[in-house]
């Protein structure tokens, strides 16, 4: 919502600034893709937090990868993040 309202509903300075220091998906985080894929976030672009670059671990069947594959998130715009593991620490 902070996002989509830049420049109507809030000053363009302060979302930028909010995006900045939101960390959305951070380094490392287990994301599950709209496709079925599985994977680790690489690296989080500063000044788009919510298209990182994945690193792919499972494809959407569940096998694992045998090479290493990256998606980049700002480049493709077909894929997106459905779902994100949080650790739980006891």
């Amino acid at each position: 919502m902070i996002i989509g309202g830049s420049g109507t509903d809030f000053n363009p300075l302060f979302v930028k600034a909010f995006q900045e220091a939101l960390v959305l998906y951070p380094e490392g985080s287990l994301v599950t893709l709209n496709t079925g894929e599985i994977g680790v976030v690489a690296a989080i672009p500063l000044n788009m937090p919510t298209r990182p670059l994945l690193r792919l671990l499972f494809d959407k069947e569940g096998q694992y990868f045998n090479q290493t594959m990256y998606v980049d998130l700002m480049q493709d715009l077909t894929r997106f993040i459905r779902r994100l593991e949080f650790n739980q620490f006891d």
